[in-house]
């Protein structure tokens, strides 16, 4: 066997397994109730797929390969670029005390409220997308990453606007924390 399970010595059946390719009771050929099954047919011997794609253009499953690869590698980009966000403050937690003339703690609650955000923003993110999909919970949350961004950048020396800037941006990252790895 592969990646070093070793071979059972005293039977040739695995107890918990069973052949079922090599089983004589199960068709071989395809049967009627299998006709509207769809099968990748591009080898010599057809493979139904799993999950069934639609009849539905817009289905991800019927995209060709390249749009499928260039979705994941912008989300996966978003992702990483997003989830910097919560400890990008975290270095310069001294540096920041002095310019907003606070102490150590309040500026290490900046990244709690970031984080704040996230875990409340998550719960709603991920009920909604469940109803009405993901792509607008992406949006959402790329549109209020920049704009909290800016506004975060923006404040000067009023530290309960960067803490109010880092909620929204949390809330941002939510989708991208929560559902990225479900699409």
């Amino acid at each position: 066997m592969g990646l070093g399970v070793l071979e059972p010595k005293t039977s040739e059946h695995v107890p918990g397994t069973s052949f079922v390719l090599d089983d004589a009771s199960r068709p071989t050929l395809l049967q009627d109730r299998d006709a509207d099954l769809k099968y990748d047919r591009r080898g010599a011997v057809p493979i139904i797929l799993v999950p069934q794609p639609s009849d539905d253009p817009n289905d991800p499953l019927n995209w060709p390969l390249w749009k499928r690869d260039v979705i994941l590698v912008i989300l996966s980009t978003i992702s990483v670029i997003a989830s910097t966000l919560s400890p990008l403050l975290a270095a310069n937690t001294v540096t920041l005390s002095l310019y907003f003339e606070r102490d150590f703690t309040q500026m290490a609650l900046l990244t709690g409220y970031h984080l704040l955000g996230v875990g409340v923003a998550g719960f709603i993110f991920v009920a909604s997308a469940r109803i009405w999909g993901k792509r607008h919970l992406y949006l959402l949350g790329t549109i209020l990453i920049i704009i909290s961004s800016a506004w975060g950048g923006a404040v000067g020396t009023n530290y309960a606007s960067l803490a109010w800037a880092r909620v929204i941006q949390g809330v941002g990252l939510a989708p991208f924390e929560a559902l990225v790895n479900a699409s």
